[in-house]
């Protein structure tokens, strides 16, 4: 009777365990700010969008942490992050020169070299910074930008944009020719729009010099390096195939 008894109090001790340790999982903040089709935001202002996709569904699938998504304005996030007041950010291969947090090694997906113009823009491909000499270029103010347009900038007609202006302002002023082309060092949210927008007949996407820009996992230094270290291993595992792109086609055949 006496060991019938311990048993039993060793069980409900043992569940009374594991339901404190799952009360207590820690939490992991990641920061995002709205790029449609990437990381965006539902009609009940849920967290949605290819790397949404593959954190939850891949990367943290098998982690025992719990993951909370945050959205901030682009340069918002750069502090909270530099701050520690949240864990994890998407950076670019720019971005980690100048900022004040850790860079992870595993490719989480690679940005292109284009810009977007107008079908009657008279170019296929940009070899030389004079070819765009003559066009006003959207650019979001707090852009990352590739090598090829931090060294050219000086030479272009440029306008530029506030983050908090969306990228349907934005395809809207190129349609209507208030401005020539768009830079994007990410052109995956602006294709998104351009089909919802059902202009994809109207608009040219034109090759720019350079290699293509890294996109990494930005950890907040005050962030355990055991956590980051295990987050880094499952990005790797599961971004073999370039899963985000293949995700992100999934949500642009179904815009």
């Amino acid at each position: 009777m006496g060991s019938k008894f311990i048993l039993t109090f060793i069980g409900l001790l043992l569940i009374q365990i594991s339901s404190f340790s799952s009360e207590t999982k820690q939490v992991i903040k990641i920061g995002f700010f709205i790029l449609p089709g990437i990381t965006f935001e539902d009609e009940n202002k849920q967290p949605k969008g290819a790397l949404i996709e593959f954190y939850t569904d891949y990367v943290f699938k098998n982690l025992p942490y719990e993951v909370k998504f945050l959205g901030y304005p682009y340069s918002r996030m750069l502090k909270e992050i530099e701050s520690g007041e949240i864990d994890m950010i998407a950076v670019t291969s720019s971005d980690k020169i100048k900022m004040n947090f850790i860079t992870g090694k595993s490719v989480l997906h690679k940005n292109k070299n284009f810009i977007i113009t107008r079908n009657d823009f008279p170019y296929k491909e940009i070899t030389a910074a004079s070819q765009l000499r003559n066009y006003v270029i959207w650019i979001r103010q707090d852009s990352a930008l590739c090598p090829f347009m931090a060294k050219n900038l000086h030479k272009f007609k440029v306008e530029y944009s506030p983050g908090k202006n969306s990228v349907e302002y934005v395809t809207k002023r190129l349609i209507s020719k208030r401005i020539d082309a768009i830079y994007a060092l990410n052109i995956l949210p602006l294709l998104y729009v351009i089909k919802k927008e059902n202009i994809f007949d109207q608009i040219k996407v034109v090759k720019i010099p350079g290699q293509e820009q890294s996109v990494f996992a930005g950890y907040s230094k005050k962030l355990d390096k055991k956590i980051r270290d295990r987050i880094e291993k499952e990005i790797l595992i599961n971004n073999k195939d370039n899963k985000i792109e293949k995700i992100f086609k999934k949500y642009l055949s179904n815009n």
